[in-house]
């Protein structure tokens, strides 16, 4: 959690970046978008209907990975989501465009590091930057 409350995110190879704005925020993006990761191509989120579509590919896709290994994701999503008390019929849509909006905000969640050679590198504090 950062100092504003939001919640960051810091990844192996310099990924890092706000995830979202609250921990409620957080759950409900990981159990309705399970691979978060699967959704970062920010051409999606120039338009809210093209945004859907790539939402229910990438869940779709998910699901049917989740069926071949003989686990139901759907189901899977409610039991967490009943546990967290977190309601699962949320437009996932507007879910994503706050995920976005979070990422994109100022001032930016940005990481530095050393390597061992003394040399410094610097994130861009979004995770759409990869």
């Amino acid at each position: 959690m950062l100092e504003d409350g939001s919640i960051g995110y810091w990844g192996s190879e310099g990924a890092c970046g706000r995830i979202a704005d609250s921990l409620h925020d957080f759950f409900e993006f990981v159990i309705r978008c399970p691979y978060w990761q699967d959704y970062l191509r920010e051409e999606a989120y120039q338009d809210r209907e093209r945004l859907g579509e790539f939402a229910k590919e990438n869940y779709e896709r998910l699901r049917e990975s989740f069926q071949e290994n003989g686990v139901s994701l759907p189901e899977t999503q409610q039991k967490l989501a009943d546990f967290l008390g977190i309601e699962k019929n949320a437009d996932v849509v507007d879910i994503l465009m706050r995920f976005y909006s979070c990422t994109k905000r100022e001032p930016r969640f940005i990481q530095t590091y050393t390597e061992d050679d003394g040399s410094s590198f610097s994130g861009t504090g979004s995770l759409f930057d990869r």
